[in-house]
């Protein structure tokens, strides 16, 4: 642990690029961040201490012995998640690790193709605008059986704007 007074920490993060300056309230001594739009990797407090550590530099932080004992292994989320991409896999189904669902302006207007209704296939009640359409794609042949099991990383309800939940999505398409 490394202990750095307001003086210390707000020239590291002017370093980093980020504008820092102090402020007194009530005698305490609080660094207000202004965060630059080239710098859209922050989204949490701890991506500031983060880029506090970087400008220190993690070679000068002391090496300590852990105060507790751990075991190394795969988290069971992880495991349970492997197991049945093992599963899914073994009935046929061939894992996929794109961006296949993606949205209606990445999909056309940010790289300037015209809308044309007969190249996207639109969901109706996408869970967010970021996956309101299946990308088209006429050269695989049928039947395609594809699956992907991740994190879906969205809740605008928690304080990042983010909560992975994992899930499992399958798509099956044939000629009848």
């Amino acid at each position: 642990m490394v202990s750095c007074g307001a003086s210390r920490v707000i020239p590291l993060l002017n370093k980093m690029q980020l504008q820092a300056e102090e402020k007194s309230n009530a005698g305490n001594s609080i660094i207000t961040v202004h965060l630059p739009p080239t710098r859209s990797d922050i989204l949490h407090p701890c991506d500031v201490m983060e880029d506090v550590a970087i400008a220190y530099g993690y070679n000068k932080v002391p090496k300590t012995e852990p105060k507790c004992m751990t075991t190394g292994g795969q988290q069971p989320l992880n495991l349970f998640t492997d197991q049945i991409r093992g599963e899914v896999s073994r009935a046929g189904y061939m894992e996929v690790l794109t961006w296949l669902l993606c949205s209606h302006d990445e999909n056309f207007a940010m790289v300037n193709r015209p809308k044309n209704g007969e190249k996207a296939v639109t969901i109706g009640n996408p869970r967010s605008s970021e996956f309101e359409t299946v990308k088209h794609n006429i050269d695989d042949k049928r039947p395609i059986k594809i699956f992907e099991a991740g994190d879906v990383a969205l809740d605008e309800r928690c304080d990042v704007g983010a909560l992975n939940n994992r899930r499992l999505a399958a798509l099956y398409c044939n000629v009848t």
